[in-house]
């Protein structure tokens, strides 16, 4: 019967650790202390420590001041190697609200206290390796060189912290949870063993696991060789607060072509009861004012960005050589929000949704220029496709608008222009879901079957009994989210329910600068094969014919006009500026 030690193998602070970290336990009114990373650019970048934080054992709920080490960007994206890192802030605080457990037998749910006094121990790791495993299909068994789990991605982990809380719910009317003494979590048998096998990501192997004596007197024939497990009156709660950083990969969109360091805020809660019901609350706070403002074309403040990924595999540009499908945002996206309001929850997780088409709530602009000029920008009809759990919004991007100012003279000036499908620099993201474009994703943008997480293309990035809201922040000098989560169904005793397993990503610098070279130049030819504002048609007798020439608002030779071109297109001479997709009824898009 496992114990607690057994019970936080499944974390991911512990996955990552490269010895038995139980040993390395921290008191529950002990500091830990964050040493600055030492950055060396000759390190490679899976391996170089970029991240720092802090962690105040008063508020055991909540990490501050989370900074990670960024180089400034050289034209193509690709960070500077003979610059120095500057100190990023990247959220000023990440907060466990709320955790909230419904017993059978409770009436209502049960809002656990987040404070020092519940505290039973913590960790703190300042690196590890998560390894890789192939993920697998419902009813399959893992091979034993490639174990479960719920942490199936290759991950370098940079600082990280556990912090772990204890609680006995008592079954009277009103009566508050009691703290639970770590002697006795630490007891063998303390758990019931979790029943469900090596497909679930909570298995536990029984061979490894410490069991109870057997009762009876050591000799005596007629003793009853019986297990004994320790079982409360009433139920024992965990919950095991983590933040774990992870050094830079290229592995977090589809693409490849944005190294990026993941950072995964987790909220996981088990009982040695079964539960109906748990949900959890987190807050993430990004500072407003951009650091880095009127450099590299970037505006002074944060803001947000909901984006829904589209499901269909198109590449409406497909004449234009380069990296198939261009990035536009009618190849990308089914609908999205620039300017979406606060204060609201969206429901971005829905388990009781099922494969549905949403039919008038946007037009896609065609794929055809000679149709253009007959028939007008956009499509006649555009349906699209969204999947089972598939809720308002797939992704939420928190990053600075960027802003061109041409070098002509007289030439345009453009604010307020939002970084995506991928961002350059200073972007925050966070995605429940990713579309399918690409057709079979790779594995670490695969969704969850069931309990099995990376393993279907398209399905959310939660357990399948999970429905998730976002509901956006902004107040003061912070601008951020709160990500609210609710499991129900029948929760079984020792199961883990781990909420925001997919955690975020904090943008870097480009990996593959020859891809987004391509797209960068393939966005420009599909312009002026469009004839898309700043174009123009050039007649010269050297060319014996004309040729179209892009004016100004050049994707090759600034970000700010590409990321303006991949989500506009228009018609010249006209400057007025066009959506890719031209939104008839967002509401509609979103509540379908």
């Amino acid at each position: 019967m496992p114990s607690l030690k057994d019970m936080l193998s499944k974390t991911m602070l512990f996955t990552a650790a490269p010895s038995n970290p139980y040993s390395s336990k921290l008191g529950a009114g002990d500091a830990i202390n964050v040493p600055a990373p030492t950055f060396s650019a000759a390190t490679p970048a899976e391996n170089r420590a970029i991240w720092n934080f802090t962690h105040d054992p008063a508020s055991p709920a909540k990490i501050s001041a989370l900074t990670a080490q960024v180089r400034m960007p050289l034209p193509n994206g690709a960070a500077d190697p003979s610059a120095s890192p500057m100190t990023m802030p990247v959220c000023d605080r990440i907060e466990v609200l709320s955790v909230k457990v419904k017993p059978a037998w409770a009436p209502d749910p049960i809002d656990l206290p987040l404070t020092k006094d519940f505290v039973v121990a913590k960790w703190f790791l300042g690196s590890g390796n998560v390894p890789g495993s192939v993920p697998v299909n419902a009813g399959m068994t893992h091979p034993t060189s490639t174990p479960g789990g719920w942490w199936r991605l290759e991950s370098n982990t940079d600082a990280s912290v556990l912090v772990v809380f204890a609680y006995e719910l008592v079954q009277a009317s009103g009566a508050q949870p009691r703290k639970v003494a770590l002697s006795d979590l630490e007891n063998a048998g303390a758990f019931p063993t979790p029943t469900n096998d090596d497909t679930d990501p909570d298995w536990l192997d029984p061979t490894t696991i410490d069991q109870p004596p057997p009762a009876g007197t050591p000799g005596d024939q007629k003793a009853v060789q019986t297990t004994v497990t320790v079982v409360p009156p009433a139920p024992w709660v965990i919950v095991a607060f983590s933040l774990t950083t992870c050094k830079q990969r290229a592995d977090f969109e589809p693409g490849g072509v944005l190294g990026a360091g993941r950072v995964y805020p987790h909220i996981m809660v088990t009982s040695t009861q079964g539960l109906l019901e748990v949900e959890a609350k987190l807050a993430v706070d990004r500072p407003v004012k951009e650091v880095m403002a009127n450099m590299n074309e970037m505006m002074d403040t944060i803001g947000h960005l909901l984006v829904a990924d589209t499901n269909d595999q198109r590449n409406l540009f497909s004449f234009i050589p380069g990296p198939p499908p261009l990035p536009v945002w009618s190849n990308f996206f089914d609908y999205w929000d620039t300017s979406p309001g606060t204060g609201v929850e969206f429901k971005m997780v829905d388990p009781t949704k099922g494969k549905r088409t949403v039919s008038g709530g946007i037009l896609r602009e065609r794929s055809s220029a000679a149709s253009r000029a007959i028939n007008g920008t956009y499509e006649s009809k555009s349906d699209f496709d969204k999947f089972a759990g598939q809720g308002e919004y797939d992704n939420l991007h928190m990053a600075p608008r960027m802003k061109f100012t041409s070098p002509n003279p007289g030439g345009p000036t453009i604010s307020n222009i939002a970084m995506a499908p991928f961002c350059v620099h200073d972007c925050f993201h966070t995605h429940t879901r990713w579309g399918t474009i690409s057709g079979s994703l790779p594995v670490p943008n695969k969704g969850f079957s069931g309990r099995i997480p990376y393993a279907t293309d398209g399905a959310t990035l939660v357990p399948a009994n999970q429905t998730v809201f976002l509901k956006l922040t902004k107040s003061g000098s912070a601008v951020g989210f709160e990500y609210r989560a609710v499991q129900g169904g029948n929760i079984q005793p020792a199961n883990w329910s781990v909420f925001n397993h997919h955690g975020s990503a904090y943008a870097l610098e480009v990996t593959s600068t020859t891809l987004v070279g391509l797209a960068r130049t393939g966005v420009q030819e599909l312009a002026k094969h469009f004839d898309e504002p700043f174009t123009s048609l050039l007649t010269s007798p050297m060319s014996m014919g004309s040729t179209t020439i892009m004016d100004d608002v050049k994707p090759i030779d600034s970000w700010a006009a590409f990321y303006q071109r991949l989500q506009f297109t228009g018609a010249a001479p006209s400057t007025t500026w066009q959506p890719r997709i031209n939104i008839l009824n967002l509401e509609l898009c979103r509540k379908t």
